[in-house]
């Protein structure tokens, strides 16, 4: 049996599960499956996977999952969440996540309500258009710990 803490966060109408991988094993394909589920699992509408960065300019690398497992190269709300959990966590104003698609830039502008993610993307081959969405505030540091639970993964 395996433990992962994991964050729940939404954006704009998606849900996402998010495993900082960075400090130990990463969930398996089926393990990710199974956390995706909404009967059985927590249920999400992409599995993002923090992992050490290859680029040294990039704050972490995302592995992003559809709920089958198959891989998707990027997700604009699901990158801004992961910006807002990481500028959360760290403080900074800004940071560069690395996806498959290909480095993302994301900058923090708020108003003390709430905190707007801009995303500047540097596509591999292709050009994406710059995005920005509103996250709420976390209302206190309980509230920020309570975004986080384990999931126990009774698959390989």
């Amino acid at each position: 049996m395996t433990r992962f803490e994991f964050t729940k966060m939404h954006g704009l109408g998606n849900d996402f599960v998010i495993v900082d991988g960075r400090a130990g094993r990463p969930p398996s394909v089926a393990q990710i499956r199974a956390m995706s589920d909404r009967r059985r699992g927590i249920g999400c509408d992409q599995f993002l996977t923090l992992r050490a960065p290859t680029d040294a300019g990039a704050a972490v690398r995302m592995d992003i999952r559809n709920p089958d497992g198959s891989v998707a190269e990027a997700c604009g709300n699901g990158t801004r969440c992961v910006a807002a959990l990481l500028m959360e966590q760290s403080g900074d104003q800004a940071l560069t996540i690395e996806t498959v698609a290909g480095q993302l830039d994301c900058r923090r502008a708020g108003d003390g309500q709430s905190s707007t993610i801009t995303l500047a993307v540097k596509a591999k081959d292709r050009p994406w258009p710059v995005g920005c969405a509103t996250l709420p505030p976390a209302r206190d540091a309980k509230a920020s710990a309570r975004r986080s639970k384990a999931y126990t993964s009774t698959t390989p």
